[in-house]
């Protein structure tokens, strides 16, 4: 692997960086100090004068994927003023992050994030402030049976997914404390919120 070049005082974002490429064929455990410190050509101590240890890289690497993920979600939801539009916009914005970004995205949201309830909250809020505006319009979209049964498997499955990737002291949170009035919600979307095509 070519060593990476960087000017003095930009060695965090030289590891960071690093780190990103590394994802793309390794998982995070199979990635050291010394490795990245090997690639970027500096001495394997190097990285402990930004980061205390891995934990710690590790956080610093989800926070720049969630400011990659929302500048990604920003950009796409400004191209129309639209509810329907927007919403369709951040999703395929949120889906092309998710397979170009695989590993980042994959570490953000395992449970080595621990933060993830509140990424999740996060991602729902961009969501939320489109379906507010929707909601103003009143008009309700004609849909297939097949794409309302995919998007309620979806639904679930995200919410499966989040919270077994949690810590476990984090599941008395509010998020999962309201879970089954968010279930109710989202059968009423599943069931009333839609017409058939």
């Amino acid at each position: 692997m070519t060593k990476t070049s960087y000017h003095h005082g930009n060695l965090k974002k030289t590891i960071l960086n690093e780190v990103i490429k590394l994802l793309a064929y390794k998982s995070f455990d199979e990635i050291s100090f010394r490795s990245i410190s090997r690639n970027i050509g500096v001495v394997s101590s190097a990285p402990y004068n930004h980061f205390k240890n891995k934990k710690h890289l590790v956080q610093e690497i989800i926070l720049l994927g969630e400011k990659k993920l929302f500048d990604t979600i920003l950009i796409e939801k400004n191209k129309s003023e639209v509810p329907t539009d927007q919403m369709l916009l951040i999703a395929k914005a949120y889906l092309n992050f998710a397979i170009k970004e695989k590993a980042l995205f994959d570490l953000m949201f395992s449970k080595s994030n621990k933060e993830l309830l509140q990424l999740s909250e996060k991602i729902v809020l961009q969501f939320k402030l489109i379906i507010i505006e929707k909601f103003k319009k009143g008009k309700r979209l004609k849909l297939t049976a097949k794409g309302s049964a995919i998007t309620a498997w979806s639904m679930i499955h995200g919410i499966a997914i989040t919270l077994n990737n949690s810590k476990k002291d984090n599941l008395d949170n509010l998020w999962y404390a309201e879970l089954d009035a968010i279930l109710s919600e989202m059968s009423a979307i599943w069931g009333k919120g839609v017409s058939e095509k």
